[in-house]
């Protein structure tokens, strides 16, 4: 027998698993019962069915509710025997980070009247199903970001899935293959935007386009370059080769364009003309480059010109003020995080490490996808911010405290790939980051550096056994690239640093424990 508190709170009606103890002679005796807290058992719900429903119902119309929200994923069955008598509820959202599985998919797929699914992960194939009846949403954040997948902000399964308009800027081999996979799982696509043409990129879109069945598609090509006029035939012969699979191709043509290389073709010098425009268009990639990397070291640049003007008094070093030390180094760090908050109210604290760029701020937000293009002041960039896992949580810390960033350039964890030199790893004054919280300051001691295909492996939390855990952190361990000789044990915090190394093929990954 499990006890399970029925909570309302706004519009949603909360399932979650009851452990406190409770009168076992008012347990099930709804004359008592809170409306907004309701204790049932298993047992007296499964027993009791229709009546549970009905009082449910009038709990439901006095508070408007339209949301079912639960907590724990093992009463996902019970409550979704209960949804086919609660005709109002129509949103389902599972909190826990676990994957649903073939049979609860399956129960939710013949629910009466669930429009809409919130869940961390579910297979592809029970996606696909439930989405020709349900909207579905998954939390999980896909581990790879190609240059295709920055392009279309796609972070999640269901981005890929609901996509229906995507851009091509660049084709290289990852977004090739990041493009094969999107049309395996998308269903929706109407238009293809393509931004910088060439024959070999509108080959391999077409080939994938039909290698896929996909029909109905419209793929714009917009003029950037001469290398269009250069290839009117090429695209024709396309055309009518695809002109069967619906697949239309369309050059968009800009006024200016018109005028100039159209009405007067016949006088211009075309070889001329297109070295113009390449030039033109590679300086104006370049421009385009600097000008968001010019930004995200502007922002940066702002960000510590408001800490600086918090005053710091020098801090004493003599062994009988080590308190005192310790307490004016909280005070202003509970200042510089006051200050950092009126910025960025998602703000957690401040990481550090040893003889790289690594000095800022890390935020969090409800998913992992938010800060790979958005700044701290919350403003869309491509360069992002580092980022804590949303499972985390910061006071207390997790088994596993995780940190996200992008590796580009030598900002935000652009210069963490510094700890795969061996004159890094081999000083130990390296060893130690710092990452510091509203409960205070906090030093690591690096015991793991490594390179690994992408994979979730490393991305735990936390841990239901000390076993479980004790096994995972001699595994991390074991990848090091360097022995660091530092003991680790379940009874240990730890911090994980993870960015992208060799494109997206792979992540970088850095392990401390807490030592102070």
């Amino acid at each position: 027998m499990h006890k399970i508190l029925i909570k309302v709170t706004k519009n949603d009606l909360c399932f979650s698993t009851y452990n406190k103890e409770t009168d076992n002679a008012n347990l099930n005796n709804t004359n008592i019962i809170n409306t907004k807290n309701i204790i049932f058992t298993d047992e007296y719900i499964i027993e009791n069915m229709e009546l549970v429903s009905a009082f449910l119902n009038v709990v439901i119309l006095k508070n408007n509710v339209t949301n079912i929200v639960v907590k724990d994923i093992k009463l996902t069955k019970l409550v979704l025997h209960l949804t086919n008598y609660l005709p109002n509820l129509t949103k389902l959202h599972i909190t826990s980070d676990e994957n649903i599985t073939s049979d609860l998919a399956e129960m939710i797929y013949s629910s009466k009247y669930l429009n809409h699914l919130n869940c961390f992960n579910i297979s592809n194939f029970m996606f696909e199903k439930l989405n020709k009846k349900l909207t579905v949403e998954v939390r999980s954040e896909l581990l790879f970001i190609s240059n295709f997948m920055k392009a279309n902000n796609i972070a999640t399964y269901s981005d890929i899935y609901y996509k229906k308009n995507i851009i091509i800027n660049t084709f290289d081999k990852n977004d090739l293959i990041d493009f094969e996979t999107f049309l395996k799982v998308n269903k929706k696509l109407k238009s293809i935007d393509v931004k910088n043409y060439n024959d070999k990129d509108i080959h391999n879109i077409i080939e994938c386009l039909i290698k896929n069945g996909k029909k109905n598609i419209k793929v714009n090509i917009y003029e950037e370059n001469e290398n269009i006029s250069k290839s009117i035939d090429y695209l024709k012969k396309i055309q009518s080769i695809i002109k069967e699979k619906k697949i239309k191709i369309k050059i968009i043509y800009s006024d200016e364009y018109k005028e100039k290389y159209f009405l007067k073709q016949i006088n211009l010098n075309l070889l001329t003309t297109s070295l113009f425009i390449m030039i033109t268009l590679i300086i104006g990639i370049i421009i385009i480059y600097k000008f968001f990397d010019f930004k995200a070291n502007d922002e940066i640049k702002q960000v510590q010109e408001k800490i600086e003007k918090i005053d710091k008094e020098p801090i004493p070093v003599a062994k009988t003020e080590i308190k005192k030390e310790e307490n004016e180094y909280n005070k202003k760090y509970s200042k510089i995080l006051s200050e950092l908050k009126k910025i960025n109210n998602e703000t957690i604290g401040w990481l550090k490490v040893n003889n790289t760029n690594v000095d800022y701020p890390v935020v969090k937000h409800n998913d992992n996808s938010y800060y790979l293009n958005h700044s701290f002041s919350k403003k869309a960039n491509q360069n992002g911010w580092l980022f804590a896992d949303y499972r985390n949580k910061i006071n207390p810390l997790d088994n596993n405290t995780i940190i996200y960033g992008h590796n580009d350039g030598n900002i935000m964890f652009g210069s963490l790939k510094k700890v795969l030199n061996k004159s890094w790893y081999t000083n130990s004054s390296n060893h130690t980051i710092t990452f510091d919280t509203g409960s205070g300051s906090s030093k690591w001691k690096i015991f793991s550096i490594y390179t690994t295909p992408v994979t979730n492996d490393y991305l735990v939390v936390n841990f239901k056994h000390q076993n479980n855990y004790n096994d995972f952190l001699q595994t991390i361990k074991q990848k090091s690239i360097y022995n660091f000789n530092t003991d680790i044990n379940s009874n240990d915090k730890i911090l994980t640093l993870s960015t992208c190394y060799n494109n997206s093929d792979n992540r970088l990954v850095v392990h401390a424990k807490k030592i102070a």
